[in-house]
């Protein structure tokens, strides 16, 4: 079994200026909490700051906003997003965010299969990256 607390966990920072994020791997196939077929991690965007579009070749993803709120940009445009609203994305789909409120957007990811957020955030244990 393998436990922590998720505000615990060291995240990467990337990005720059306007786009400066943090994302946080907690599960794939090598960390610390082993999983084959997918990767859950998590984006924070804080108030003011945004996460480009883009769009994912290889991989889907299903999002939870996990706290926060903003807008989540798309091809058709800007969606409303707050806590609690859950996003399922195909292969390709154009998307990112804009964090409008007053708190940070912590948005819960899931990639499948995993091999992109493993290539980008996996940290170790002991904070090491891999």
């Amino acid at each position: 079994m393998v436990k922590f607390k998720l505000d615990e966990l060291p995240g990467t920072f990337i990005g720059e200026g306007q786009t400066r994020r943090e994302v946080k791997l907690f599960s794939s196939p090598n960390s610390d909490i082993a999983t084959e077929h997918f990767a859950l991690g998590m984006t924070i965007i804080e108030p003011g700051q945004e996460h480009e579009v883009h769009e994912h070749e290889l991989n889907s993803e299903v999002q939870v906003i996990y706290a926060g709120a903003g807008v989540m940009r798309t091809r058709d445009g800007e969606i409303p997003v707050e806590k609690g609203d859950v996003i399922g994305l195909a292969t390709e789909e154009p998307h990112g965010f804009a964090n409008t409120g007053a708190e940070a957007l912590k948005i819960l990811w899931v990639y499948y299969p995993p091999g992109l957020a493993e290539e980008k955030f996996l940290i170790r244990k002991g904070g090491g990256e891999s």
